[in-house]
């Protein structure tokens, strides 16, 4: 399918629109149709950013300057992460 369609914004959302058969098309269109926004939203989380700004005067604004635990903390729990809290270092 995508060898055909290489992007998934080319893939027709009309299995009668499909110039390639394809096994369980009917299913595959439905679903397609139904999750399309989905897939279209994890490719771009999937994406390598390459136009995100980055300080081009002074390398040491990049420089790891610790986390804020009470914040980091209080997202573990909203996600309902608690193992995320074993990644924090325990000293400083």
């Amino acid at each position: 399918m995508l060898d055909r369609y290489p992007h998934l914004e080319d893939i027709p959302d009309s299995v009668s629109a499909w110039d390639l058969k394809v096994r369980g098309a009917a299913s595959l269109a439905k679903s397609l149709q139904e999750h399309r926004d989905d897939a279209l939203l994890f490719r771009e989380l999937a994406t390598l950013r390459t136009d995100a700004p980055i300080p081009q005067s002074d390398p040491d604004e990049l420089r790891w300057r610790g986390v804020d635990r009470p914040a980091f903390e209080a997202l573990a729990a909203r996600l309902r992460s608690p193992r995320l809290l074993e990644r924090l270092p325990t000293h400083g």
